[in-house]
């Protein structure tokens, strides 16, 4: 669990610094990949809504698999995923309840005994067995399934046909495996570098704009001692 817990620590190492330079945390250019999905849910427009217990991390994805946007949780070990009233509601294993509204900002947030047992209960279940699935009112059944070379979110049919809806990019997987944590270590130290070279390049900017501006000052005053002394 080293692993787990370095990359943790380098997500929010990212987090941290991104929002530094400036950078919504929330915002939809970062994506992560599907790493260990804790619970899933699908809305009327087919929007999906998945957790990842690894990231600490919602993503929202539209019905063909694209990648809309996603943001930090403020819980561990979300359980949980449903929208009520047009906002985002999660459940943790700890009873904790949070919710969001649809681009990442909190709204509400309490704890309530057996939020954690009476989620679980809702979940499909195959035997003894409880899935992360969330089944549609067309009786679709949508999963995380883990995979070699990059986890998906599968959508089955009730004719039995499955198909990948979601899949993570190629420098994605690359991301999460072999070594998650060791790659999202660096990224802090890159952003940071850029960072620290835009800083530089604007401030010289700066102090070249102030020379030439003194210079053309000087100029200006050579040249009205000039039209005086005639």
């Amino acid at each position: 669990m080293c692993g787990a817990g370095a990359l943790c620590m380098g997500v929010a190492l990212v987090s941290t610094i991104l929002a530094g330079l400036g950078i919504e945390a929330t915002s939809s250019v970062i994506q992560f990949p599907i790493h260990y999905v804790g619970s899933l849910w699908v809305d009327a427009q087919g929007r999906i809504y998945s957790c990842d217990i690894t990231y600490e991390r919602l993503q929202i994805y539209d019905k063909q698999g694209a990648f809309i946007r996603g943001w930090f949780t403020q819980g561990k070990h979300i359980v949980g995923v449903n929208l009520d009233e047009g906002t985002v509601h999660l459940v943790a294993s700890d009873d904790r309840n949070w919710k969001y509204d649809l681009f990442g900002r909190p709204v509400d947030k309490w704890k309530e005994k057996g939020s954690y047992l009476e989620t679980r209960s809702r979940q499909p279940k195959q035997g003894d067995l409880i899935l992360v699935a969330y089944i549609d009112s067309y009786g679709n059944v949508w999963r995380y399934r883990p995979r070699f070379g990059g986890s998906h979110i599968v959508k089955s049919m009730p004719d039995g046909t499955e198909i990948s809806v979601v899949k993570s990019p190629l420098y994605l997987w690359a991301i999460a495996f072999p070594f998650p944590a060791f790659t999202y270590m660096a990224v802090p130290a890159v952003i940071w570098a850029i960072g620290e070279a835009r800083k530089k390049r604007r401030a010289k900017a700066h102090q070249r704009g102030s020379r030439e501006s003194a210079d053309q000052q000087d100029k200006d005053k050579d040249g009205a001692s000039g039209e005086m002394n005639k």
